[in-house]
Parts: C-alpha cells; sequence; structure tokens
C-alpha cells in the first residue's frame, strides 16, 4: 500500500521528484529484491505511475544508463518496467533507446508484441507512429553506427529483430512509407533506397560497410529474409564499393541456394549474381562457366541449386547489360534453349523461374534463337498461361514472360501475342490473371518503349518517362494499340459472359494507364468512357471499381481544348443509364444509384467537373489509395452549404454500395460531423422534410435512416429555431409510416419512436410545441388504421400524460376520449373476423365477444388512461361525463363501449369523492339502457359498471336503480338480460350499508333463484344466470329463514305482482318461489300469510291450463303441508275443492300432479271427500277406457296409477264411509 501511495503522490505532483534518481533506483531494486509476488505487483504499479514524472527531466541520459543497466536483469516484471519507461520517457527517433527496447523485449518471457510498443500500422499498412501519429524512426545511419557502437554480444533473436528495424530505418530515411511487410528487392521503391545508400557511403562509407557486416554476420549464424534482403539492396546499389567485403562470403551466400524457403533461394540466387558481376573477369568467367554449366546439364538432380541459379543467372546478364555495355552476351543461343526446355519441367518451380529469367532476358535483348523457335517459346508460354492444371502463380509468370519478350525488340509476334490473349477472354475469372495479363498486352503494345525494359534498381518509373526516347517504333505502338482497342471495344459492347466482361474491363483500364500518350489511344478515349459507362451497371464490384478509376482517367489524359466535351457526354451517358435503370432493376447492387444522385447533384450544383471529383471519392479505398493522391477544389467550399444536406441524407440510402461510397465523399469533405451538422443543421432539416415523402422508396429510407442521427446531433435546435418544420416532419412521418414500401414503413416506425422521446422531453417545458403536436396525434394517429401508427401514437400519449399531465389538464377530456374512441382500432383483426364469423352463433358469439372485452380492458390504451386519473379533477369531470354519456349511447363498436365502462368504473373508485351524485345520475342513464342491449358481453360490461356505482352513490339514487332494474328483471324474459341485472346489483353487497336496501332487492333475487330453463334450451343451458343469483343471495343473505320471514310481506307483494303476470314462464317461477318459501318457513308461516299466498295462487290457478300451472298445485300443497294442525277447516274445504275442479282438466299430465295433490291434502287435512274422490275416479278410468289410441296407452297406464294412489291416500278415517265403499273398492 506504501509503494502505491507513493506512486499516486508522485503522479499528482511529478515535479517534486523530476531529479531525484536515487528514489526511481530504489523503487528499481526494491522491485528485484522483493521475494513477495504480490508487493512486487504494487512497486511494479507504483514505478508505472511514476514514470510521467520524469518527461522533463534534465538527467534522461542519465536515466538511459540506468535502464541499459536493469534491462539486462531476468526478471520479467522489471523487463515490463524498463519497456515502459524506454517507450514512454525517449522520443521514438532515439536511437540509443530503442536498441534497448528492442533487447529488453527480446530476451523477455512477455507476450507483448514489439511492433505495437515501436509503431502503429494503419489501414493501407503502412507504419505510423503511435495514436497514427506521423512515424518516428531513428535516422538511418544514427541506428546503425548505434548498433555497432554497444560492446554486448546480440543473440540470434535480437539481431534478427534489429536487421528488421534497421530496414524500417533505412526505408524512412529514404523518403519513402514504411510498409508492415517485409519489403522485396527490387520493387518500386528500391531505385530510391538504392540511391540513399549511395549517398551515406558517400558520406560516411563506414555506415555503410558496418551495415553489411551486420547483416553477412546475421546470415551466417541465422539465415533469414529479412538480412538477406537487407544485403542485397546494398550490393545491388555499391556492388564494386563493397566487393571487398562479400567476395569472402560468397560460398556462405551460395549454400543459401539449397535452403527450404522458396524466398530465400531466389534472394540468395540474385545476390549471387550482383556479386560475381563485380569481380574480375577471370574470377566471374570461371563462377559464370559453373552458373551455366548447372543450367544446361540434363543429368542434373538438384532442383533447388537450379532455381537459385536460374536467378543468379538472370541478375549477372541484367547487370551486365545496364553496367558493361561493351561486354559480348552472358546467353548464348544453346543456353537459352536449355532455358526453353525448362519449360517442360516436371517441378513447377522450375518452370516457374524459367518463366522469370525468359522474361529478364527478353525485356532487355532480343531472344537469342532462331525465329521459328521464337514461334514456338510463344507458343509454349500461352500454353503455359492457359492450363487451368497449372498453379495460378507459374501460370501469371508465364503470362508476363510473353509480354517481357516483347520489351526487347519490336516484332510481329506482338500482335499475335494480343491476338490469343483477345481470343481467350472467356478462359478465366480469375482477377490475377486478368491483371497479369494486362500488364502483358501493355508490354506487347509498348515493346521497347515500356517501362518494364527499364533498370529497375537505379530508375524509377518517373523517371524512365522523362529519361525515354521516343523513335520512330512508335507507329508500330499506334498500330497495335488500335488494334487491340478496336477489339476490345467490340467485346465489351458484344459480350455478356461475365469473364468476358471482367478481362475486357482490367486490360483496357491497363492499356489505358499505360498507353494513353499513343495518339491511338488518345483519339478513343470517348469511345472508351462509353464502354466503362456501360460497365458501371456490372453486378462484379471490381469491375465498377476500375470503371469508376477508369473514367476520371479518361478525363485526366483527354486534351485540355477536349475535356469539356469529354466531360458533357459523361454528364450525357450517365443520365442515359439512369433512365434505363429507372425503368428495369438495378443490376448492379446499386451503383446506378450512386451515379445519378452525384450527376443530379452535380448538375444542381451547376458544376460538372465535380462528377470527376465525386467518381473519385464515391470509390476512394482507404486501404489501397493514400488521401494525398485525392484532390479536392477548393471552390467546393463554398458549395457546402448544397452539398452537405444532400450528402447527409445520401449516406445513410439503403443500399450498401451507395451509402458506402456517399460516406467515404462525406468523410473527407467533413473533418468532424457533429460541427458540420450543427453548422448547417437547417438546411439537412429543410432537405430531409422535403424528402420525406419522395416518390422514389430508396429516398424516402434514406431519410428516416437520417433523421435519428440528425436529431443526435441537433439537440433541442429543432424544437426552438425549427418547430413548424418538426411539426411537418411529424405529419409526414405518419403518412410514410403506412408507405407501401415494408422497409420504409419500418424505417419510419422506428424514427418516429425516436422522434416521440425527444419531442416528450421537450413538452415538458414547451407548451407552444405541446399544442400543435396534439392534434395531430389525435387526429391523424389515433385512429389510423395501421396498427404501427396507432402504436406510436398511442405510446406518445401515455409519455405525454405522465411527463406533462398538469399542462394537459385543459385538453385531457378530449385525450381521454380520443384514446377510449381509438379502442376499437387496437383490437386484434384476428378477433374482430372470428366476431364476425360465428356471428350466427349465440354461445360461440359470447365466447369470442368475452375475449374481445379482456382484450379491450387491457390493451395499451388502458394504461394510458389509467395514467391519466392522476390529474383528473373537477374541472375535467365536468367536461368529461357529456362526453362519456355520448360514447356510452353511440352506436359503436363493442370495443369502444366495454373500454368506456371499464374506465368509468376505475374513475369512480380512485376519483369518487369528486363525483356528486348529479355525475352518477348522468352516467347512469346511458348505462341502465345498455344492459339490454343486444350484445351479452356490453350487458355484462355495463352491469359492471353500475354495480361499481353503487357502492358509493347515495340511497335515493341506489333505491330508484334497484326499482328500475326490477322493471328491466319483470319486462325481458330474456335471461341474458336478467342475468346482467344480477351483475348491476353486486355492489350492493360492497356498499357502506348494504342493510339498507335488502327489502328492495330481497324479493327479486329470491324470485330470480327459482328460474328454471325451458326444456327447449337444456342442451345449451349454462348455470351461470343461477349462479349470479345464488351468489347475490350468499352475499346478503346468511340466514335464510330470519330474512324471508322479515320480509315476507315484500315478497308476498313481489310474488303476487308476478303471479299476475301474462307470462306463464313467470306464473310458474312465482308459484316456485311461493312453494320453496312455504318448504323454507315451515309451521314459522303465520296463517294470515299462508292464507294471502293461498288467495294468490287461486287467482294464478283460474282459467285455462298452461305450461308450468302445476307449480301452482305444487306450491298450494306446500302450504298446507307446512300449515299447523289448527288451521282454518273451512279454508281447507275451499282448497281441496279446487283441486277437485283441476283434476278434471283435460290435460293428462297437469290431471295426475292435480290428483297426485289431491291426494297428498286429503292424506294430510284427513278431510272425508271419498264419494267424491270414487266418482271422479270411476269418471276418469271410464273416460280412458274408451280411449284406445296405442300412442296413450303409456300414458293411460301411468293415469290409472295416479287414480289408484289418490283412492288408497283418499280412503276416509269416517266408519261409515268406510263400509259404504269397502267392497266397492
Amino acid at each position: 500500500m506504501t509503494y502505491t501511495l507513493i506512486g499516486l503522490l508522485i503522479s499528482k505532483v511529478p515535479t517534486a521528484v523530476k531529479e531525484d534518481l536515487e528514489l526511481l533506483t530504489s523503487f528499481f531494486d526494491a522491485l528485484i529484491k522483493e521475494p513477495s509476488s504480490d508487493l512486487k505487483g504494487s512497486i511494479r504499479s507504483s514505478l508505472i505511475s511514476m514514470c510521467n514524472a520524469y518527461k522533463e527531466s534534465s538527467k534522461l541520459s542519465s536515466i538511459l544508463k540506468m535502464l541499459e543497466h536493469y534491462c539486462k536483469m531476468s526478471d520479467n516484471l522489471v523487463k515490463q518496467v524498463t519497456t515502459h519507461y524506454l517507450s514512454y520517457l525517449f522520443p521514438a527517433d532515439d536511437a540509443r533507446s530503442r536498441l534497448l527496447l528492442i533487447q529488453s523485449h527480446t530476451s523477455s518471457v512477455g507476450e507483448t508484441n514489439l511492433k505495437k510498443i515501436l509503431y502503429n500500422v494503419d489501414e493501407v499498412g503502412n507504419l505510423v507512429g503511435k495514436n497514427d501519429s506521423t512515424l518516428l524512426l531513428p535516422r538511418f545511419p544514427d541506428m546503425v553506427m548505434t548498433v555497432v557502437e554497444n560492446s554486448n554480444q546480440y543473440d540470434s533473436s535480437a539481431l534478427l529483430e534489429i536487421a528488421e528495424y534497421l530496414s524500417h530505418c533505412l526505408t524512412l530515411s529514404a523518403g519513402l512509407p514504411v510498409t508492415y511487410n517485409t519489403l522485396y528487392h527490387p520493387s518500386k521503391q528500391t531505385p530510391d533506397i538504392c540511391k540513399y545508400l549511395s549517398k551515406v557511403y558517400q558520406s560516411d562509407a563506414n555506415i555503410i560497410e558496418s551495415y553489411v557486416k551486420l547483416m553477412l554476420q546475421l546470415i551466417q549464424i541465422k539465415p533469414s529474409i529479412i538480412p538477406l534482403n537487407n544485403l542485397l539492396v546494398c550490393i545491388a546499389a555499391l556492388p564494386i564499393e563493397l566487393k571487398d567485403l562479400f567476395i569472402k562470403d560468397l560460398n556462405t551466400i551460395q549454400k543459401l541456394f539449397v535452403s527450404s524457403n522458396e524466398d530465400m533461394r531466389k534472394l540468395s540466387g540474385i545476390l549471387y549474381g550482383i556479386s560475381l558481376s563485380a569481380l574480375d573477369e577471370t574470377t566471374f568467367d570461371k563462377h559464370i562457366k559453373a552458373l551455366i554449366s548447372s543450367v544446361t546439364d540434363k543429368n542434373r538432380n538438384k532442383s533447388l541449386e537450379l532455381y537459385a541459379s536460374l536467378y543468379a543467372l538472370s541478375s549477372i546478364h541484367e547487370y551486365r547489360f545496364f553496367n558493361s555495355k561493351n561486354v559480348p552476351l552472358l546467353i548464348e543461343q544453346d543456353t537459352f534453349s536449355s532455358l526453353v526446355l525448362l519449360l517442360d519441367d516436371t517441378s513447377p518451380l522450375i518452370v516457374g523461374a524459367a518463366c522469370d529469367v525468359i522474361g529478364a532476358i527478353g525485356r532487355l535483348n532480343p531472344i537469342p534463337i532462331e525465329e521459328r523457335n521464337k514461334a514456338f517459346l510463344i507458343k509454349k508460354l500461352l500454353s503455359i498461361s492457359f492450363n487451368n492444371s497449372t498453379l495460378s502463380k507459374i501460370r501469371n509468370k508465364g503470362i508476363k514472360c510473353t509480354g517481357l519478350i516483347c520489351v526487347g525488340e519490336t516484332s510481329s509476334r506482338s500482335k499475335d501475342i494480343i491476338e490469343a490473349y483477345l481470343e481467350k477472354t472467356k478462359h478465366t475469372k480469375d482477377i490475377e490473371i486478368h491483371l497479369s495479363i494486362g500488364d502483358s498486352i501493355s508490354c506487347a503494345i509498348l515493346g521497347p518503349l515500356s517501362k518494364m525494359s527499364r533498370n529497375f534498381w537505379t530508375l524509377t518509373e518517373e523517371e524512365y518517362k522523362k529519361k525515354i526516347v521516343v523513335d520512330i517504333s512508335i507507329d508500330e505502338c499506334d498500330k497495335l494499340a488500335d488494334y487491340f482497342l478496336n477489339n476490345i471495344l467490340e467485346k465489351v459492347n458484344s459480350e455478356d459472359h461475365p469473364n468476358s466482361k471482367q478481362a475486357c474491363c482490367v486490360w483496357m483500364y491497363n492499356v489505358l494507364n499505360e498507353c494513353h500518350t499513343l495518339t491511338s489511344v488518345n483519339q478513343k478515349l470517348a469511345r472508351i468512357q462509353t464502354a466503362y459507362v456501360a460497365l458501371l451497371t456490372e453486378k462484379n464490384n471490381y469491375i465498377r471499381d476500375i470503371a469508376s478509376k477508369a473514367l476520371i482517367q479518361v478525363y485526366e489524359y483527354e486534351a485540355e481544348e477536349r475535356k469539356e466535351q469529354i466531360l458533357k457526354l459523361l454528364i450525357k451517358q450517365l443520365s442515359e443509364y439512369m433512365a434505363v435503370g429507372n425503368s428495369v432493376k438495378d443490376s448492379s447492387g446499386g451503383i446506378l444509384s450512386t451515379y445519378k444522385e452525384l450527376c443530379s447533384l452535380v448538375t444542381d450544383l451547376n458544376r460538372p467537373k465535380l462528377i470527376y471529383k465525386f467518381i473519385q471519392l464515391a470509390n476512394y479505398n482507404k486501404k489501397k489509395e493514400p488521401q494525398s493522391k485525392l484532390d479536392i477544389d477548393e471552390q467546393l467550399n463554398e458549395q457546402l452549404p448544397f452539398i452537405i444536406p444532400r450528402l447527409y441524407r445520401y449516406q445513410h440510402d439503403p443500399t450498401p454500395i451507395v451509402q458506402t461510397s456517399m460516406s467515404a465523399i462525406w468523410s473527407y469533405l467533413v473533418l468532424d460531423t457533429r460541427l458540420t451538422v450543427d453548422k448547417y443543421y437547417k438546411e439537412i432539416y429543410v432537405d430531409l422534410v422535403k424528402n420525406i415523402t419522395c416518390p422514389d422508396w430508396r429516398v424516402r429510407i434514406s431519410v428516416c435512416q437520417a433523421l435519428p442521427s440528425f436529431l443526435q446531433y441537433t439537440g433541442d435546435k429543432i424544437f426552438t429555431k425549427c418547430l413548424d418544420l418538426t411539426i411537418e416532419a411529424w405529419t409526414q412521418l405518419i403518412r410514410v409510416m403506412d408507405d407501401i414500401h415494408e422497409g420504409t414503413r419500418k424505417a419510419a416506425t422506428s424514427t418516429a419512436k425516436t422522434l416521440s422521446k425527444l419531442c416528450v422531453n421537450e413538452c415538458t417545458t414547451n407548451t407552444q410545441l405541446l399544442q400543435l403536436l396534439l392534434p395531430i396525434i389525435l387526429d391523424k394517429g389515433l385512429y389510423h388504421t395501421e396498427s404501427s401508427i396507432r402504436a406510436v401514437s398511442m405510446d406518445m400519449i401515455s409519455q405525454l400524460i405522465v411527463n406533462c399531465g398538469e399542462q394537459l389538464k385543459g385538453d385531457l377530456a378530449k385525450l381521454i376520449i380520443a384514446l377510449l374512441r381509438g379502442a376499437d382500432k387496437m383490437e386484434s383483426p384476428d378477433l374482430g373476423a372470428l366476431s364476425v364469423m360465428f356471428g350466427a352463433n349465440p354461445n360461440t358469439q359470447e365466447i369470442i365477444d368475452s375475449r374481445r372485452a379482456a382484450e379491450a380492458r387491457t390493451l395499451s390504451s388502458s394504461d394510458v388512461l389509467s395514467k391519466s386519473l392522476l390529474y383528473i379533477d373537477e374541472s375535467v369531470i365536468h367536461d368529461l361525463i357529456p362526453l362519456l354519456q355520448d360514447l356510452l349511447t353511440t352506436n359503436i363498436g363493442l370495443p369502444i363501449k366495454v373500454a368506456t365502462s371499464h374506465f368509468i368504473s376505475l374513475l369512480i373508485t380512485q376519483k369518487h369523492q369528486q363525483l356528486n351524485s348529479k355525475f352518477l345520475d348522468k352516467i347512469l342513464k346511458p348505462l341502465m339502457k345498455g344492459i339490454t342491449d343486444r350484445n351479452t358481453t356490453i350487458r355484462k360490461s355495463y352491469a359492471s359498471t353500475i354495480a361499481v356505482i353503487t357502492t358509493i352513490a347515495k340511497e335515493s339514487t341506489v333505491n330508484k336503480l334497484i326499482l328500475s332494474l326490477k322493471d328491466v328483471y319483470m319486462e325481458n324474459e330474456d335471461e341474458s338480460i336478467r342475468q346482467t341485472v344480477g351483475y348491476s346489483l353486486k355492489g350492493i353487497s360492497q356498499c357502506e350499508k348494504p342493510d339498507l336496501y335488502l327489502g328492495s332487492i330481497i324479493p327479486l333475487i329470491f324470485f330470480a333463484t327459482h328460474y328454471k330453463q325451458p326444456e327447449s334450451d337444456e342442451v345449451v343451458a349454462t348455470d351461470k344466470s343461477h349462479d349470479i343469483w345464488k351468489e347475490l343471495w350468499e352475499d346478503n343473505v346468511h340466514n335464510t329463514e330470519g330474512v324471508l320471514s322479515r320480509h315476507l310481506d315484500s315478497v308476498y307483494e313481489f310474488l303476487g305482482i308476478a303471479i299476475k303476470s301474462s307470462s306463464w314462464a313467470m306464473k310458474a317461477q312465482a308459484a316456485r318461489s311461493i312453494g320453496d318459501a312455504a318448504n323454507i318457513l315451515g309451521r314459522h308461516l303465520n296463517e294470515e300469510h299462508r292464507n294471502r299466498f293461498i288467495e294468490t295462487i287461486k287467482t294464478g290457478l283460474a282459467g285455462r291450463t298452461w305450461s308450468g300451472k302445476e307449480f301452482l298445485l305444487e306450491a298450494l300443497l306446500q302450504l298446507n303441508l307446512s300449515s299447523s294442525d289448527s288451521a282454518e277447516t273451512c279454508k281447507n274445504e275451499e282448497i281441496v275443492e279446487l283441486v277437485f275442479n283441476e283434476c278434471k282438466k283435460e290435460n293428462i299430465n297437469y290431471r295426475m300432479i292435480a290428483l297426485k295433490t289431491l291426494g297428498e291434502l286429503l292424506e294430510k287435512l284427513k278431510i272425508d271427500r271419498f264419494t267424491q274422490t270414487y266418482q271422479l275416479v270411476m269418471h276418469i278410468i271410464q273416460k280412458s277406457s274408451e280411449d284406445s289410441d296405442v300412442d296413450n296407452q303409456s300414458q293411460n297406464l301411468k293415469l290409472k296409477e295416479s287414480l289408484f294412489s289418490l283412492v288408497g291416500k283418499a280412503w276416509p278415517y269416517t266408519l261409515a264411509t268406510q263400509v259404504e265403499f269397502g267392497e266397492t273398492v
């Protein structure tokens, strides 16, 4: 902990210790000596924290010496700390610290990549400094001498890292970009490096000599590509000057001929050849004969050595050609013939090497064989080039060789080669092969004028072009170029094969770049441009990439006086292709759209020349092109207010290739997106809003995709300074969210959600925005047929209520009604369809409607409405109640009615204190009308709301409601409506004083519990209706007998009305109720009430027989069975007489019940009416015997059973009567 605190303290006050090296040394020593790993970790962290304190120290040289000492330690943590100090305290171009860094790292066991410590790598593959800054490396001379002056012995690993680092220092010191990958010589950079080495040698030969010795030392210790490559470029640059250093090591170099690494063999061969060229003639002749012998020896079996020997022979030939003009040819006809024979070798490596050597010889001199053999050689090379079974690498070498042998001389064979390639445009799709053929054709056209004829070690391409002397051979070049272009342009138009298109594109581009100075090429620039415009429509990305670059090259190579003409032609051609592209599907993957937008942009800018700049930027690839090659007109800055809005939209195009291209233009023109958008926000916003409903779906979707990022950059400016545009954007977004194109709909919905969040946040303080926004959301969004629009609108309203409830009070009533009216739009379309489909089936319809109602109560609007209750006060209620009344009575859909009644329930529950009786009365009127609605689900929903009202309403209101509900029950025989009445009464048991209303509701509930389902409906009958009345009875009655006794008068009154009803079912239900009451009360039913009930039944028995009339008899029987023994005798006689009359009815079923009732009465009352009974029985038996109908036999049998039962129960207790009828019976 102490070490950690010290480190933190020093990092806060670095100046206090920046000159104190003793403290630093003590910490390093502690790190070395400390045995505890935890404490060592703390010391290491503290040292890292302290590092910054010594950044400005004047004792950096002493610190470097100290670090040199600690670098030698084996402790890994110490090495980590020294690495950090060396990389942080000392500049990247300090040679000594870099050397120590390499040494320290290569000897440690850590996994840290040394290259990441020394430098970074950019997208192109070039080395850059830390944090992508400019690369800094020590000067090459300084680094070499620092390495040499170090007295330590390097191990092979360190020496190899040093060699690579030295090569980077050499490249950078020569003024060239440093690549991450190994730079093989000769290359484009080789001439500049050779010149730099010569310059350094002239100033201080010791530096180069030391460098060469170091590389020779490494090759001897650990042969590898890097030191061999470094040595090669030095020997190539200074062969004579350095010959004394490497002559003695020729054997070492020659030993590498048999290396297992192909590149090692090739480099050693080249190095060996250049080294031999510096020897005296005698020694040279000796070695060269050995080389030629190894090549021409037919019995050779060392292919590895032969491979290196071929490159040695080639490099000797090349060196002597450029440096010894007067010496005879090294490779004569016999030797060359042997090289040609190697093309048939079984080893692909030898065949490839032979191609390289033949090409190297052919590019400098006419090939030394007879004319007829030259044709054979070309034929052989072409067969290698087009042999698909041959390795691609070898085919490339064969192709390059055909072009190189045309460089050394001008002959008719060049045309033959071009013609052979033109016939093979469809042969392959390998882009590497096509690139090689393009190079070969360029060589064949230019011949000796080709850049391939230069000295690769001393001349760059630019230097060669300045140095070249144009002679009469230019005419032949023109003819060949004319022949090639005529044929290739014809193939572009006539051949549709993708391989052919790619070949034509690549070959023509190569010839355009290499041969544009030829008159024949310059005269065909317009045709070439036309061809490349056509190639822009290809699906192949590579073809389009080359075509776009070629268009720029055409303009660049055109004469100044014709540039305007070629520009107009390009705009016209692109526009024509755009017209075609609009009528058919863009097969290019969207590139036509890119150029369409670019043409439109430059036309609007009235700067057609910019099309080339935009094409260049649209195809700009950071990984392939350095930024310095791009040159944007400074006047373009003046057009930025017009360009920026469109480019901002273009880079969000849904087509990936357009998006990539436009983003490339944007990233080049705009250094800081946030600052640029902030500067041109109004112009961008106007463009986006203007194009949001553009006829082109791509434009619409690009706007929708651009808006979210734009909103992130602009903040509240779209509200404070562009409020009108924001409102317009909302209006148009709602339209686009219902777009015919699916992708556009989704993008618009996503954008609307983003804009919604920003608007809600702004509305908390911006009432103007709130007032402008609400009508759009309510009128255009909430009731829209598109579900996504409704969902966004609903969510926005919900957020507005939560965040801006107080500001919304004035509009809250309208807002709530709007939400309720939108309930049917939120319903699932499937449920609506099912409801229509099964509308004829009541039971199924009820199930579906119940599901619809449940969904209406749980929709997102319900959540919003629940949140709105927090902000409802008396003023809002005053505006809301009339609107709710209108919703309840208007002939609208089920979801709206259910949602409205559900909201009223919530309102009453949470805001009952603000609801007076006046408001409740207003609400009850439409609700009472609703409980007789045709739809069962609506009735139930209204009834539930009425039940909620009864829990808080005044006594007078509830009593009026009960009377109304009684009327509804008595006036409607539809049991589902009656069930609704039951649901409406459920709230009474939950009010504060339910006993106040028992006298009013007990008769109805008691009566309703005795409902009996008609027999015709039993199949589909349910117990739900009976259940609700049973539930009500159980909720309100805890002692049935006591409650009935207490409220018997009101029950009698209600049943008396019911039994007088014109409805038979009502009469029967009343009879069942009377009988049940008598059964429950039993002997507790006093005589007065019994007689009143009997009178009521007598009234009901009057008249003809009807279905259910038998229940009156059963009730009458129950009244007498429950009576006391002291009941009035005269009343009993009257009852018996009444039943006697009913036994005479024609309806057999009714008569049997009457007979049963009569028997029960006579038995219970012990009245002697046997004589009358006997006469009745005999009369009925006689009449039934006369009826011989087979169908009535079964019924007659039951009738007789009833008669005999009656005779038994009516048998008198009077002795005289027993004597009178004893024998008869």
